[in-house]
């Protein structure tokens, strides 16, 4: 059986998470996901988070026979996926994001800096494939 670490980072992601899991559970049968929402301190619990993904995607993953738990947790993103992992053992780790800007990350490669990617950390810690889910960025009201 499959285990699959899903972790979602904030709010703004919770429907790119949801249209991950319904094409992830149109595509399989069986095996069980965990669901986590992550939030920053600042920003709350991460409860409500996790709930908007299970209304839309969880009848879904039931028809797939897909076994699914949700957790939420606060804190920093690749800290809390770090201690998920470490908890259990999963054969892959999904990680749903917002898309990082381009400029900056072009930028930070010329300038020789080093971007703090939790993916990177994540990923290097152990032989667990990681999987990333980039939401579009959300709208940039000074950008108009």
């Amino acid at each position: 059986m499959s285990k699959v670490l899903v972790a979602v980072e904030g709010e703004e992601q919770a429907g790119a998470a949801a249209r991950y899991l319904i094409d992830r559970a149109r595509n399989s049968v069986g095996g069980f996901f965990m669901i986590a929402g992550v939030q920053p301190a600042r920003t709350g619990t991460g409860c409500d988070l996790v709930r908007q993904i299970c209304d839309t995607a969880g009848p879904w993953l039931d028809d797939a026979g897909i076994r699914y738990e949700i957790c939420s947790r606060v804190g920093d993103f690749g800290d809390v996926v770090s201690a998920l992992s470490r908890d259990e053992t999963y054969n892959e780790i999904v990680i749903i994001a917002q898309a990082e800007d381009s400029f900056k990350a072009t930028l930070q490669r010329l300038l020789g800096l080093k971007p703090r990617n939790p993916v990177r950390r994540i990923a290097a810690r152990d032989g667990t494939p990681v999987t990333l889910v980039r939401a579009p960025p959300s709208p940039n009201i000074f950008s108009l």
